[in-house]
């Protein structure tokens, strides 16, 4: 019995790592790719936010700003290959089971599908994945924040 355990949460175990492998390796891909807009924002920079009154059309982000560790954006431009990379990528995070489907939008050939890993608690990585006709757009928060912080930046902009 205790073997059978043993490897049952060996495998489980293995399975995450591979998961945030695979999570990773698209990101990196992406990064490198020549045709692929990225953008980086960095902890420090993120934190500089609480220190400024910024305009961002009624939404509260200054409140997540504490929280957040990175935030990365990347547009494949119509490229066939990045479309490619993404799309193979976002599909193996679904697959892994690691990520869990938060909500759906589909509007024309607008589709919008957001993406979130929790561990216990909170929300550790949210990836928006956006696909318009032939160009496709990932961006991922990491950080660590609870359903209310997403639900309060929600509410503010509703003021």
């Amino acid at each position: 019995m205790k073997t059978k355990t043993f490897f049952t949460v060996a495998l489980l175990t293995i399975s995450l790592l591979s998961a945030q492998a695979q999570s990773s390796d698209m990101f990196q891909r992406l990064s490198a790719h020549q045709d692929v807009t990225s953008v980086y924002i960095s902890r420090a920079l993120l934190s500089m936010m609480s220190n400024f009154n910024l305009n961002t059309g009624g939404v509260d982000i200054q409140r997540l700003s504490s929280r957040l560790e990175q935030i990365e954006i990347y547009n494949s431009n119509g490229n066939a290959e990045a479309n490619r990379i993404i799309r193979e990528g976002v599909a193996n995070l679904v697959d892994s089971g690691v990520y869990e489907v938060l909500m759906r939008v589909q509007d024309g050939n607008n589709n919008v599908v957001f993406y979130a890993q929790k561990e216990g608690n909170y929300f550790r990585d949210l990836i928006m994945h956006v696909r318009q006709s032939n160009d496709y757009v990932l961006i991922r928060i990491m950080g660590a924040f609870t359903a209310e912080d997403i639900q309060g930046v929600m509410d503010s902009t509703n003021r």
